[in-house]
């Protein structure tokens, strides 16, 4: 029988495989694959809902973000599935939020709102633009969810990239055009009113950097209120674990090699992980254009100059208290290298950074986490 540990997320692995069950342990699996559209999960049904005392380990998967969700919670049985109901409910309510290909999300709407019109943001929005206000403060700008003008630019560029227009000057002139409606720094927003105002017609939100991250938070709030104390959750690269008590996993997690053809293969364990939110940045996962393309292109963009990022990693985790800090901060991190990741353990704003090279270099590990031999 498949473990609930066994499983290898394309972006970060949680630790080796899980050859053995735990003595004493049920464990109960459900896939549950529910399409975003529908605003949630329905309450498991009423032959599950029976107040059974038994403790037990129970998995649950689901799809959200354009990536897996897994959510492995120990308890008793009847309080795990009704805290995963109330999970699931408030991971699409964010899903649906700042889904930008849904539109009739909210994030969309905003998009295409006119410019110089404040434009109000429901509870949940807010938190993430707030989100997004203090990453981009604390990263010195390296995180900007208004580069979504530059990703739709390069995704047309690298379908024609022997185009006049896409090469030399002519490209130049173009992205410098737009990053006119780029920086997070030209938008307007009250603080009192939740409203915020677009410069430019163009100006658009992209927070693929950062949902994962913040659906790591909103979860671990969630669990605390239905009263279940370990479990462990994977959105993709974004992993919190916090697990019972001489768990033999409880306090390490593995990272994946991210280059191309080795997916899923171990890069690195890292100790140090338990109660901490990690999140993996890496340019091969979906890039704009394939390495095979005349032009390959990867997904990260510099926010500050416009253009596509090639620096010497193949994957930069970030491991900080918070999942919203982890996502923008290993992205950050992957724009600008060591010294961004140095001045924010500095700050105190993150507990430790790996930089795996492109190469078979070493790792290079930064704050208050080891790897393990």
């Amino acid at each position: 029988m498949r473990s609930p540990f066994s499983f290898i997320n394309k972006q970060l692995l949680f630790l080796h495989t899980f050859p053995f069950m735990v003595a004493g342990v049920v464990f109960v699996y459900m896939r549950c694959c529910f399409a975003p559209s529908q605003g949630g999960a329905p309450l498991p049904s009423q032959d599950v809902l029976q107040p059974d005392m038994a403790q037990g380990e129970y998995e649950f998967v689901t799809s959200a973000f354009n990536t897996d969700c897994r959510l492995v919670l120990f308890g008793e049985r009847y309080k795990v599935h009704q805290a995963y109901a109330q999970c699931s409910q408030r991971l699409f309510a964010l899903h649906n939020t700042l889904n930008a290909f849904d539109p009739n999300s909210e994030l969309a709407r905003f998009n295409q709102a006119p410019p110089e019109t404040p434009v109000p943001l429901s509870p949940l929005f807010w938190r993430a633009f707030s989100a997004a206000s203090f990453a981009f403060q604390e990263t010195q700008g390296a995180f900007d969810v208004t580069i979504a003008p530059l990703m739709h630019f390069w995704k047309e560029v690298a379908k024609t990239p022997e185009a006049p227009e896409n090469q030399g000057n002519p490209l130049e002139e173009r992205r410098q055009r737009l990053m006119e409606a780029v920086g997070f720094s030209r938008l307007a927003w009250d603080d009192n009113a939740h409203t915020v105002t677009k410069p430019a017609q163009e100006t658009q939100l992209d927070f693929g950097g950062l949902a994962k991250g913040l659906a790591l938070d909103i979860l671990r709030e969630t669990l605390a209120e239905e009263g279940i104390e370990y479990y462990y959750i994977s959105l993709g690269g974004n992993t919190l674990q916090q697990l019972p008590p001489n768990h033999p996993f409880q306090n390490v997690c593995a990272l994946a090699d991210m280059r191309e053809g080795q997916e899923g293969k171990e890069a690195c364990t890292v100790s140090g992980t338990h109660g901490l939110c990690l999140a993996t940045s890496a340019n091969t996962l979906r890039p704009i254009a394939p390495a095979s393309a005349p032009r390959p292109m990867g997904h990260i963009l510099n926010p500050q100059d416009g253009s596509p990022v090639a620096p010497p990693y193949r994957s930069v985790t970030a491991v900080c208290d918070t999942g919203w800090r982890s996502d923008a901060y290993s992205t950050a991190v992957f724009v600008q290298g060591a010294p961004l990741a140095e001045s924010l353990l500095k700050a105190n704003l993150a507990k430790g950074f790996i930089l795996l090279p492109a190469d078979d270099s070493p790792p290079l590990v930064l704050g208050d986490i080891q790897l393990l031999p």
